[in-house]
């Protein structure tokens, strides 16, 4: 009975909160301006790929540390330590943009960088030690509370903007990193040579799954952020609350991963291959399904979404196909934090990234700057990542057959649907 208690409770958390985050783009696209929600979306997407720098992969080694309890070289003070000096200089940096740039997207890229990297740290945590249900709710606090504040801002108070809400997300997330380290640091000053060994194993240590992980965002994320340069405003905005849409197949991941996060680390090979599949199937399952359901629910996300995906129904369904691949890309990037094998598999995907990235540029810039284009492009340079990012695991000994081959069937067959669409 308890454990049918702890799923309800589970299951009813992560559906409030991924709505929540699911609905609140959406919201940002029909209360702001085009060129203004495109702002946000353009600096979400770098600041998420910034953050994962300025971190240096150390988040990644949290579950390591308490799920595996690697402690020698690595301590969650010295990752939490580095997050807290990440925070500070992307507050000190937004600030000083603030006053000496007339570019607005500087200072809220560095902003948000400070932000991310809090709460990134926060929502781990939680998932790690098995508070899985508040983690969503970190998770989903940022653009919540964005949209919240344009939608008041636009209906009843014109000088309360979006933009208040990182700022205050970043005071009280750095209050509690605070906390939290004033309470591991009680044996010593916060400059004792303990605490800067352990600073530095967790660099040491993080830099691959940083590096790893930098690769994914950026293909993952390389569409939002390459619109605001590559295509007109409206076009950019399309594509923006279109991938935001097609990022629903993404919570059928997010609930199989959050609920059985410390599996991922713990379970047996074997069953750890099974789970993968299972995840990848269910978000192939739930792309399709979405696309069929699309004419019964697209007003419910909005007339910016409505709109766009009347004009672009084959790009929504790519969207859609690539969410499979995301999923795959983030498994594989799990795969590897577990096995140690990051480093290794990056001296392969980095160069690969790299070219993919200039062929897609270049094929771009020989046609027509059209959103339908870029959508097709992008997927196809997703889809030649996670193949050459497989192929480097298995070369070093990291084998996910059947998950990749589910993962490439499954993509192949929406994208060709949607030729036809």
């Amino acid at each position: 009975m308890n454990r049918i208690v702890r799923l309800l409770s589970y299951l009813g958390s992560f559906l409030i909160a991924r709505s929540l985050l699911f609905a609140s783009p959406l919201l940002l696209a029909s209360a702001l301006p085009a060129d203004a929600y495109a702002q946000i979306e353009w600096a979400l997407a770098t600041a998420t790929l910034g953050a994962a720098v300025c971190t240096l992969g150390s988040g990644g080694l949290v579950p390591i540390v308490i799920v595996g309890g690697e402690t020698t070289a690595t301590s969650l003070r010295g990752i939490r330590w580095h997050h807290l000096l990440v925070a500070g200089t992307a507050l000190a940096t937004a600030l000083l943009l603030h006053l000496t740039t007339q570019d607005s997207r500087l200072w809220q890229v560095s902003l948000l960088i400070g932000v991310l990297t809090l709460t990134t740290l926060k929502s781990i945590e939680l998932r790690s030690n098995e508070h899985a249900s508040t983690s969503l709710f970190v998770d989903a606090l940022l653009l919540v509370s964005m949209a919240a504040l344009a939608f008041v801002g636009t209906r009843f108070w014109p000088d309360l903007g979006p933009w208040l809400a990182p700022i205050a997300l970043l005071t009280v997330f750095g209050i509690l990193l605070v906390r939290d380290l004033h309470g591991d640091i009680r044996d010593g000053s916060w400059r004792t040579p303990t605490l800067r060994h352990e600073w530095r194993g967790a660099m040491r240590a993080g830099i691959p799954l940083m590096l790893t992980g930098a690769l994914a965002i950026m293909i993952t994320t390389s569409g939002r952020a390459g619109v605001g340069w590559l295509l007109v405003t409206q076009a950019a905005a399309d594509y923006s609350v279109l991938s935001r849409g097609a990022a629903l197949p993404i919570v059928a991941h997010q609930i199989l991963v959050v609920a059985v996060f410390r599996k991922l680390y713990a379970a047996t090979p074997q069953a750890l291959g099974r789970l993968q599949t299972t995840i990848v199937a269910l978000v192939a399952t739930s792309s399709l399904l979405l696309w069929w359901l699309l004419p019964f629910y697209d007003d419910l996300l909005g007339p910016a979404f409505a709109q766009a995906a009347t004009a672009h129904g084959g790009s929504l369904l790519m969207l859609l196909a690539q969410a499979v691949l995301w999923s795959a890309i983030a498994l594989n990037d799990t795969l590897n934090a577990r096995h140690g094998t990051a480093g290794a598999v990056l001296r392969w995907s980095a160069p690969s990234l790299a070219l993919i990235f200039a062929s897609s540029w270049a094929v771009f810039m020989v046609g027509p700057a059209s959103l339908d284009r870029f959508v097709l492009i992008h997927s196809v340079a997703m889809l030649a990542f996670f193949v050459c990012q497989t192929s480097a695991m298995w070369r070093h000994g990291v084998r996910t057959l059947p998950m990749a081959a589910t993962a490439c069937l499954a993509f192949l067959s929406l994208f060709a649907f949607a030729q036809f669409s």
